[in-house]
């Protein structure tokens, strides 16, 4: 992954879809390369596709706690909403209740 930003790509080129590859890490529960696409500070943390999904709703809605933490901490903006209304905390207390409590905390929800 450095390799391509040696060569300077460009980490928020988005798919049909709308979305970009930290979108995919995140939902896909990849640590490591979310990591990466944060420490460049070139990513978008806030695009949303084209359903109005973020990174960070995507990992709430898997279940990828240490990755909505990561993203929070680099200061995305969970408050955004998708096409139905909802947050990425919204689908956290949905899909994954017990992990809301130190999600909330973290985001001072």
């Amino acid at each position: 992954m450095n390799i391509l930003f040696a060569y300077k790509c460009n980490p928020d080129i988005k798919r049909r879809c709308g979305a970009t590859a930290l979108m995919y890490a995140a939902g896909n529960g990849h640590k490591e390369i979310v990591e990466i696409l944060l420490s460049t500070k070139k990513c978008n943390l806030d695009f949303q596709n084209t359903d109005g999904y973020t990174a960070f709703t995507l990992a709430c809605y898997w279940g990828h706690i240490q990755i909505c933490f990561l993203l929070i901490e680099a200061g995305c903006d969970y408050s955004l909403v998708d096409e139905r209304g909802k947050t990425g905390i919204d689908w956290l207390m949905d899909e994954h209740p017990i992990e809301v409590p130190a999600v909330q905390v973290e985001a001072h929800y």
